[in-house]
């Protein structure tokens, strides 16, 4: 089955205002803050959108043919006795049935075997022939007649997985005809007279296709789709099954096909949770599908890109005149005030002033890049009184700047990773034989 994904995958970063002083119980575990007291906004939660999934289906249709085909009594017999006029038994022998469908129709075919005998009355008295009878007989004593009979039925599927047919006669034709010389078509009465009997091969047939239930396998279907996908490094991917439609039939000989439409509200966690199953529903309107689109949190571990501005900027010496300090640490961290979120830098530095200085600012990502970039970098509240009651100078922009231009990095390797880590969870092999095939689309940051 082949289903396109389109994963919107939003990074979320925390941060804090700039116009007011930092507070230290940010530099805690999110757990302390919380215990502390600290007032942290609750995450917004990720958006679920209805999509839809085509699942390809075939069921074999032969093994109910063949039942249809034996379930029904290849030999008829009977006849007619008025008094005045053609008198005849018949007995007729049927072969196999040969199916063929196309599209929604199904067509059968068989061919008949045939013989007559019986005799003709042109007039009757008093219960009597009054005239000598003439008789008759074609394919009785001698090598049977054939005919060929064809029926037609039209499928559709239930709501309750099963498939519907209505089988009609649509012709019962002599190949090599009897010929009578009173000016009677003995073979054409025989043929109206046998094609109403042959409504218990269509009643048959009908209920023989009408036990095709699919229902267990769509059920092994919803199953599989609600088992959550493990996804390395992100999480695991729930499709969450809603609803189930089922397109126009496809017959081609005794196999049908049709797409099984599913609707479905997935979701990538990372914390997982309990399995769960449902009884699969009855069919919906059939809604044909386009893959689905299912929305993520992509996480950058503050220490390790601590550690990578830190390794562009140790060492480095900012000054003014005979003044001049360098970074000895760097820190980010989440921050919160007033329900306002941005991301905190505390910067240790050491030389002429020796400390630590508290910044705020700004993430932007760049889609075309994939760089996440910290703007509007300044000075928290308190680092700038302090400041400038002692250095100044350390206010001069040449600090800002210089941080703002390496506060970045890349973060390509990680959707490539989560691409990966998807593509490989699509694509597998389940317990029952089922097989999913999937490729991701895009990934791209929305908020």
């Amino acid at each position: 089955m082949r289903r396109w994904f389109w994963i919107l995958a939003p990074v979320l970063f925390a941060a804090c205002s700039s116009t007011k002083t930092i507070n230290p119980k940010a530099l805690l575990s999110l757990q302390e803050q919380q215990l502390q007291g600290l007032n942290i906004p609750t995450p917004k939660p990720l958006p679920a959108v209805l999509s839809q999934i085509d699942v390809p289906v075939s069921v074999d249709l032969k093994p109910y043919f063949e039942l249809a085909n034996n379930s029904v009594d290849k030999h008829l017999a009977g006849g007619e006795s008025p008094c005045q006029g053609v008198r005849y038994q018949y007995k007729l022998d049927r072969g196999n049935l040969n199916f063929v469908g196309l599209n929604q129709t199904l067509n059968t075919s068989v061919l008949v075997s045939y013989g007559l005998k019986g005799e003709y009355c042109a007039a009757c008295l008093m219960g009597n022939c009054a005239l000598p009878k003439v008789p008759f007989s074609c394919g009785w004593d001698e090598a049977p007649r054939r005919a060929t009979l064809s029926l037609q039925s039209q499928l559709s599927i239930s709501p309750d997985y099963r498939i519907v047919s209505n089988t009609t006669v649509r012709e019962l034709k002599a190949l090599n005809p009897c010929k009578v010389s009173f000016g009677i078509d003995i073979t054409d009465k025989l043929m109206n007279t046998v094609t109403p009997l042959m409504g218990g091969l269509c009643s048959e047939i009908d209920s023989q296709v009408y036990a095709v239930s699919f229902k267990a396998e769509v059920q092994d279907l919803w199953n599989t789709l609600a088992e959550p996908m493990l996804i390395d490094y992100v999480g695991e991917l729930r499709l969450q099954p809603k609803a189930v439609s089922v397109s126009t039939l496809n017959l081609n000989g005794t196999t049908l096909r049709f797409r099984a439409g599913i609707s479905a509200q997935p979701i990538i966690s990372s914390t997982g949770g309990p399995k769960t199953t449902s009884p699969v529903p009855n069919l919906s309107p059939y809604k044909p599908g386009s893959g689905f689109r299912v929305y993520t949190d992509l996480k950058l571990d503050y220490d390790s890109l601590s550690s990578q501005i830190l390794a562009y900027m140790k060492g480095e010496k900012f000054g003014y005149k005979k003044d001049s300090v360098e970074i000895s640490g760097l820190r980010l961290f989440p921050t919160y005030q007033d329900s306002q979120t941005r991301l905190g830098i505390r910067v240790d530095v050491i030389g002429t002033k020796s400390g630590t200085l508290y910044l705020v600012g700004d993430p932007e990502f760049d889609n075309a890049t994939r760089i996440v970039r910290l703007t509007n970098v300044d000075y928290d509240l308190q680092s700038k009184n302090v400041l400038l009651k002692s250095a100044s100078w350390l206010l001069d922009e040449t600090v800002r700047k210089n941080l703002e231009e390496n506060l970045w990095f890349e973060v390509g390797d990680l959707f490539t990773l989560t691409e990966e880590s998807i593509n490989e969870a699509l694509n597998q092999r389940y317990e029952n034989g089922a097989q999913s095939k999937g490729q991701v689309k895009s990934i791209e940051l929305t908020d």
